[in-house]
């Protein structure tokens, strides 16, 4: 919710990315209709020891829908070209594109209004 320190761009967005993919916001293949969700538990051992334990849990994602997005091919192909197609969105879209780590590979995303506000300014084709 808040940082206490200074931290890196790059740092923030491995840590929003990682989480994308550990929620199947972003799926880095093809998304199938059981996904794995990932989540963290707390937990205190006998001394008083916190740790973190990872849990995974299959959740039914058939009602889910993705799109294919190619933006780290476009960005390491031409980013000043694909910095003016970004003009077509708001800022706060554009900035959200820009800081994320985008693989050079296609990846899926969870079309959600944002998205939906992508498709509709033309960036991304259905």
């Amino acid at each position: 919710d808040r940082l206490d320190y200074p931290m890196s761009r790059e740092k923030v967005a491995k840590i929003v990315w990682q989480h994308y993919l550990d929620q199947g916001i972003v799926c880095l293949e093809e998304p199938q209709s059981i996904q794995n969700r990932v989540s963290y538990v707390k937990e205190q051992d006998s001394y008083g020891k916190i740790s973190m334990r990872r849990v995974v849990d299959k959740v039914d994602a058939s009602d889910r829908k993705y799109i294919k997005i190619d933006f780290g091919k476009r960005i390491y192909k031409d980013k000043a070209a694909f910095e003016k197609e970004l003009t077509l969105l708001e800022p706060a879209d554009r900035e959200y594109i820009l800081g994320l780590p985008w693989p050079l590979h296609d990846v899926y995303f969870l079309i959600d209004e944002r998205v939906s506000r992508w498709i509709n300014s033309g960036l991304i084709i259905e």
